[in-house]
């Protein structure tokens, strides 16, 4: 999958049609523009607004609503008039906010949150991509990390918010962190085109002045690859929680089981907040 943008798309939201846009996320906090193939996607609470893709003639831009947007008088978003973008923008947000926690997508909403912290100051790992496919695999972040030694790391991230996302230690929850670690070596032969596709993206939200100059094209990036898991919203050191305990020891099973076919590093963040 190559998630990137045509020159005329980033000519339009520069200085064309589409500029009223990329003002608006610039200038808003809670909005967040993500790369697809050919089309972007501005999140909101990490639920997808607005799909905005070109036409095949690329005399024109097609936006449409995420299944977040029930209102039948909001379909149209207004991308090119900067005051009617935001009297949108304002009907938009409540309605979706509404949906989204209905729905219970606190995981999406902290990941925006992760993502749009990560382009506002200089971090040892910049963020390229969330909701990414690495092969027929889908991983929440893809990153690259600073190392000490001046070059960078690819990093495949997973968010897990709170005990419950963790899975169980026999690896049966769909989503759980054994099931993770399966998909990341089921994907694993992917993983070069992934590195060419974050280092595309990076250099594309600098050219959209989202992120800070730095050519990403020019970095030299380790072979080894990084695996990460952010368990948010949990105390490692509870004694009352044996959950994970039991749940890395079958992922570490799984992970020596598979170590000679590749070479990675596992790493493990836990946090309270």
């Amino acid at each position: 999958m190559k998630r990137e943008l045509k020159p005329s798309f980033i000519a339009a939201l520069l200085s064309g049609e589409l500029a009223p846009l990329l003002a608006k996320v610039k200038s808003d906090s809670t909005l967040m523009l993500a790369i697809r193939e050919n089309y972007i996607n501005i999140y909101y609470l990490g639920g997808n607004a607005i799909k905005l893709d070109q036409y095949a003639k690329e005399n024109g831009f097609n936006a449409s609503t995420g299944d977040y947007v029930k209102d039948g008088s909001l379909e149209k978003c207004p991308f090119s008039d900067a005051a009617a973008l935001d009297e949108w923008f304002e009907k938009l947000k409540p309605a979706m906010k509404q949906s989204i926690e209905a729905h219970n997508k606190t995981e999406r909403k902290i990941q925006q949150e992760i993502v749009k912290a990560n382009f506002a100051i200089d971090q040892d790992y910049i963020i390229a991509d969330i909701e990414v496919k690495v092969g027929d695999k889908e991983f929440d972040m893809l990153a690259l990390k600073r190392l000490p030694n001046g070059k960078f790391q690819l990093s495949v991230i997973e968010l897990k918010y709170g005990e419950g996302a963790f899975g169980n230690y026999k690896g049966s929850v769909k989503a759980g962190i054994v099931n993770h670690l399966q998909d990341f070596h089921a994907a694993f032969s992917q993983i070069e085109e992934a590195k060419s596709m974050a280092i595309s993206q990076l250099n594309t939200y600098i050219e959209l002045g989202l992120l800070p100059a730095h050519k990403y094209s020019e970095v030299d990036i380790e072979s080894k690859v990084e695996f990460l898991f952010l368990l948010l919203n949990y105390d490692p050191q509870d004694s009352k929680s044996s959950v994970l305990h039991s749940i890395l020891t079958k992922a570490n099973a799984f992970e020596a089981d598979e170590r000679s076919k590749y070479e990675y590093d596992l790493r493990y963040f836990a946090s309270k907040s």
